[in-house]
C-alpha cells in the first residue's frame, strides 16, 4: 500500500515537470530548488514492525525519467535525517521510538530506481500502544527542516459475537455452495472509519509432464463499509453470495490444459482491514477519476512536504478451505469447470 501510495503522487510530480517541458522550449521551468520530503506511514499497532518510507521531490535540469533512476534523486543520505515515532497520552508525551534505516524491503523494477529502496523501521522489540496516539517527527539536521504528523491508532476488529461465523474455528470450512450468501457481520473498532475484507484465495499450478509449479494467488474484494464516526461499536455485515464467488474465479483465472490445479490445495485467507479517517480521506481524494477534467486536490496530513501518515489495523483468519460441496461447485460448477481437479 505505502508503495502503491507514494508512486501514485510521484509519477504527478514528473508527469508536470516532463508536460511543462514539452509545452515550450523558451519556457525555462527550472526554479530555486525547494526541499520537499515525501513521507508515507501506515501505523499499525498488531504488527511487530513498524515502516515508514521517507523520500524527496526532485528537479533538475536533465530528463526528469532518467534522473528518476538515480537514487540520489530520490533519497536523503541516511546520516543526515532521523525519523522517530512519539508517543502520547492525555496530550503528555510519555516516550519515543526511533526508526533506522533499513533496505530489507525489495521493490519492483520501474520508472524509479529500485535499489537501494530505503525504509525507516521499528527494532520489532516494542510494540505500540493501541490506547495511545502518535506523532511522526522527521528532521532532515543538514537543512534543519523539520516536519510532524500525528494520527490515533485504530483498535483491531472483532466480529459480531450474535451472529455465529466459522472464520475464528481453525478446523470449519466455507459453504459457497449455498443459494443463500454467507453472511459475516463484524464490529467496527475505535478510531475506524472504513472497513475492507478480502479473501485472498491461494492454489497451486502444477505443469502437466514436469516437475514444475509455482504458487497462486487471487483477491476477491468486497464492498467497502464506511463508519459514520470513529467512535466505535458500529455494526456491518457482509454478504458472500456464492455464485458471485465463482463467477469472480471463472473470469480470472485461465483455462490451461498444460496446467492442473489441485482442489484440495485450495485455501482461502479472510483479511479484514480498518483504516483511520486520514487514510479514508486520501482515499477518497486519490482514487481513479471517472472525469478527465477533474483535477486531483492536493492533500496532505503532514505539517510540511507531501504524503500520509495514518493507521490501520489487520485482522486475518488464514486457510480456510471449502466444504465438500462447495468444493465440487469449484471443479465441476458452471463458471469454473475445467480449471481445478
Amino acid at each position: 500500500m505505502l508503495k502503491k501510495l507514494f508512486h501514485t503522487r510521484r509519477l504527478l510530480y514528473i508527469s508536470s515537470i516532463v508536460l511543462l517541458s514539452a509545452c515550450n522550449n523558451e519556457i525555462d521551468v527550472i526554479d530555486v530548488y525547494k526541499e520537499t520530503p515525501i513521507i508515507y506511514g501506515l501505523l499499525n499497532a498488531y504488527d511487530s514492525t513498524q515502516y515508514v518510507r521517507v523520500q524527496k521531490a526532485f528537479l533538475g535540469e536533465a530528463n526528469a525519467l532518467l534522473m528518476a533512476q538515480h537514487p540520489d534523486s530520490l533519497y536523503y543520505d541516511t546520516a543526515d535525517v532521523s525519523v522517530t515515532l512519539i508517543k502520547s497520552k492525555n496530550n503528555q508525551v510519555i516516550d519515543s521510538l526511533k526508526l533506522n534505516p533499513t533496505l530489507e524491503i525489495l521493490k519492483d523494477e520501474g520508472l524509479f530506481a529500485n535499489y537501494p529502496h530505503i525504509m525507516y523501521k521499528s527494532d520489532g522489540m516494542k510494540l505500540l500502544d493501541p490506547n495511545a496516539s502518535y506523532s511522526l517527527y522527521f528532521y532532515n539536521k543538514k537543512s534543519g527542516i523539520t516536519i510532524t504528523a500525528q494520527t490515533p491508532i485504530v483498535k483491531q476488529l472483532t466480529l459480531y459475537p450474535l451472529l455465529p461465523s466459522p472464520l475464528p474455528d481453525p478446523s470449519s470450512t466455507i459453504n459457497f455452495a449455498s443459494d443463500q450468501p454467507m453472511k459475516i457481520s463484524v464490529v467496527a473498532p475505535a478510531n475506524g472509519k472504513f472497513l475492507s475484507l478480502t479473501i485472498r484465495m491461494k492454489y497451486i499450478e502444477l505443469f502437466v509432464g514436469t516437475s514444475q509449479s509455482q504458487e497462486k494467488t487471487l483477491n476477491y474484494n468486497l464492498p467497502v463499509f464506511v463508519s459514520t464516526n470513529t467512535v466505535g461499536g458500529q455494526i456491518f455485515e457482509y454478504e458472500i453470495y456464492g455464485q458471485a464467488f465463482y463467477q469472480f474465479i471463472g473470469r480470472s483465472v485461465k483455462n490451461d490444459p498444460s496446467i492442473y490445479r489441485e482442489s484440495t490445495k485450495f485455501r482461502m485467507d479472510f483479511i479484514f482491514t480498518v483504516g483511520a479517517e486520514e487514510f479514508y480521506t486520501y482515499y477518497l481524494i486519490n482514487k481513479p477519476s471517472t472525469s478527465i477534467n477533474d483535477n486531483i486536490p492536493d492533500y496532505t496530513n503532514l505539517s510540511s512536504g507531501k504524503g500520509l501518515f495514518s493507521s490501520r489495523s489487520t485482522r486475518i483468519y488464514p486457510d480456510k478451505e471449502l466444504n465438500n460441496a462447495s468444493r465440487d461447485s469449484l471443479i465441476y460448477g458452471l463458471f469454473t469447470r475445467g480449471l481445478f481437479h
